[in-house]
């Protein structure tokens, strides 16, 4: 069943925006860029690797191109939640979920949206509550070995925050067992004022006041930053704060590349001791039988002399070695490298 807007307006005193099943995929899109959804929650409190501040900063002032889905992948994954919903129906049968394909924005704060997967009423609980549908890949199964992680609560609080319910149901499909657990969450008002708070000074801060986060070293900020192109010729120069900063970056920098490098010597020298406590067995065990190690010789691979075969291509055609190459050729654009050792070698004359 599909909750009508009037249906809604009984359960939950968060405005209505719009109906999803109305909107396109880039108006969808657009008025997700108006506040933070309940999948942006834990980008805004650092606490997710799937995400960053600064991607989530880039996403909602349209920094670069929103990410989009193709349609195929669109479509996997309506798919996948209606297989959710079928299953958790199926292995709680005190379970009940209608779809409510709607945007809202909490009723005191409308930086904070939700479209959540429905609402769901349990035959032993009282009123509605959330209802995620979460298709989990072989990846991120073990993030789910206690139970939702952290990243996850935190959206399913975010939708308690926007429609002031007391509960939520989470299905998860990770792939990894014969049936499908669901996992009920229940309110915790301690946490949402907090999560409120904070995702309001976030939105308050950068993009309200268009503060631009810092960089973190997380994988998601690193890509976004590597899509930067260089312009031949321009050079930034350092005002006195930011010269305080970078210096002070820069010692933190030197000390940490040395314990790192001491780190990874250590990491090799036992590494080492355990290729000499092997020797030629492939295989290190204790008296319970317990494999502490392997070290297996690899299958033989066969390699191409690629100079041979294009000097032979080349002279079966008639033509030089060149030639060839030629016109098999395409240019790439060259890759942008960050070289810090200019600063760490001043730095080291400064200390």
């Amino acid at each position: 069943m599909t909750l009508t807007e009037a249906d809604l307006a009984v359960i939950t005193a968060a405005p209505i925006i719009a109906n999803t099943d109305e909107l396109t995929r880039p108006d969808w899109l657009a008025l997700r860029r108006t506040g933070l959804g309940g999948s942006d929650a834990a980008a805004a409190l650092g606490i997710t690797s799937y995400s960053s501040s600064y991607k989530l900063w880039t996403e909602k002032t349209s920094t670069i191109p929103d990410d989009d889905e193709s349609v195929l992948a669109m479509r996997r994954g309506q798919h996948a939640e209606e297989f959710i919903l079928r299953e958790a129906a199926a292995a709680e049968p005190h379970l009940h979920v209608d779809r409510a394909p709607y945007m809202l924005r909490h009723p005191d704060h409308p930086e904070l949206l939700a479209n959540v997967d429905g609402l769901a009423v349990h035959d032993h609980r009282r009123g509605r509550g959330i209802f995620e549908a979460k298709n989990v890949n072989s990846y991120a199964a073990k993030d789910w070995a206690d139970g939702p992680p952290i990243y996850y609560e935190a959206q399913v609080f975010h939708y308690m925050a926007v429609l002031g319910l007391d509960w939520a149901v989470v299905a998860a499909d990770t792939q990894q067992y014969d049936d499908l657990p669901t996992y009920f969450i229940e309110r915790d008002d301690a946490f949402i004022e907090q999560l409120v708070a904070r995702e309001v000074e976030w939105w308050e801060r950068h993009v309200v006041d268009g503060h631009e986060p810092t960089a973190d070293g997380s994988k998601p900020t690193t890509d976004l930053l590597k899509l930067i192109e260089a312009r031949q010729g321009v050079t930034r120069q350092l005002d006195p704060d930011e010269q305080a900063d970078v210096e002070a970056m820069y010692l933190q920098l030197a000390h940490d590349t040395a314990v790192a490098k001491d780190a990874e010597q250590a990491v090799d020298t036992a590494k080492n001791r355990v290729r000499q406590l092997m020797g030629e067995a492939t295989e290190l065990v204790d008296a319970d039988g317990r494999t502490w190690a392997t070290w297996r010789q690899a299958k033989d691979k066969q390699t191409v002399d690629h100079r041979a075969a294009v000097h032979d291509a080349a002279l079966a055609l008639g033509v030089t070695v060149d030639e060839l190459l030629a016109s098999h050729s395409t240019t790439k654009p060259g890759a942008r490298t960050l070289r810090t050792a200019p600063g760490l070698t001043l730095i080291a004359k400064e200390t």
